[in-house]
């Protein structure tokens, strides 16, 4: 069943609206499995404080969703989830596993979310404006962002009618080619290798260039697909993030990332660079690569 995040500005009332829309959900629904993940059991609000907790809490969140995404229970997340990156990521986890997903924007403004953090000292004053600053709204426009439902502070009604419609009724998911290459079982011998090889091929590539353009961001980089022993193989081009050049550790685990949604799937080997390429250039226009 499928996954629905939630995402707002801090203290936006994401929480309260997770109970009333998983309740309003069940009374659509009443043998519905419904299921709220929330990081902050977990994990204490003072991560956001620093990049390097905040980025490790995030990676057990992605695992967790990655456990917990079954045919037979919605699963809804609370949580900030106010990268746009991230939520391409777990976009592309949900068409992976061949289940629907949907956005929830919690659209209280930052003075009654201000409003609100004061009241119950969720946050720390400075790391709530940080996270302000750093809200990436979703746009439903963008396919990661789509089906996006908007409830606001004041409203009653949770939509979850309409968010129901749009979960349940979708059919089946079809993968896209930069999430799974493949539908038959993984029988053919060392598919994952070649796999494993292409990809590494592609970062070397990015490496390359990187190193052969020092402090620059931004560019357009051709890359090679081919595994070791292949020659030269097909010529593709990347378009890197304006906001940071990608390092070796961030290239490495979307590499890891995309062989793992592929670990159970034949691969066409001609398949295999233009998928990943194509997957790393939505992570990157989404804003999670720089």
């Amino acid at each position: 069943m499928p996954l629905i995040l939630l995402t707002g500005y801090p203290t936006s009332g994401k929480s309260s609206l997770a109970q009333r829309l998983s309740s309003a959900l069940l009374a659509l629904a009443p043998n519905a499995s419904i299921h709220i993940l929330s990081s902050h059991p977990q994990h204490p609000r003072t991560i956001y404080a620093s990049s390097t907790p905040e980025k490790a809490a995030r990676a057990a969140q992605y695992a967790t969703i990655q456990r917990l995404l079954t045919p037979s229970t919605v699963l809804i997340s609370d949580d900030l989830n106010y990268i746009k990156g991230f939520r391409y990521q777990l976009y592309c986890e949900a068409r992976a596993q061949r289940t629907p997903s949907c956005v929830v924007h919690v659209g209280t403004s930052v003075a009654q979310s201000r409003a609100n953090n004061q009241s119950c000292g969720a946050y720390d004053a400075e790391v709530f404006e940080a996270l302000v600053a750093r809200y990436e709204e979703p746009h439903g426009n963008k396919r990661w962002d789509s089906p996006l439902f908007t409830v606001l502070w004041a409203d009653e009604d949770v939509q979850a009618r309409e968010i129901w419609a749009a979960i349940s009724g979708a059919g089946q998911v079809r993968p896209t080619q930069a999430t799974v290459l493949g539908q038959a079982p993984a029988r053919e011998a060392g598919a994952l290798n070649y796999v494993s090889e292409a990809t590494q091929a592609v970062v070397k590539s990015i490496g390359a260039y990187v190193a052969d353009h020092p402090g620059e961001v931004g560019g357009e980089v051709v890359v090679s697909a081919a595994a070791e022993g292949e020659g030269e193989g097909e010529a593709l081009v990347l378009v890197l993030p304006q906001g940071g050049t990608p390092s070796l550790a961030q290239l490495q685990r979307l590499r890891r990332q995309f062989i793992n949604l592929n670990r159970t799937h034949v691969v066409e080997r001609e398949r295999v660079g233009p998928a990943f390429v194509e997957f790393l250039g939505g992570v990157f226009a989404a804003g999670e690569g720089g």
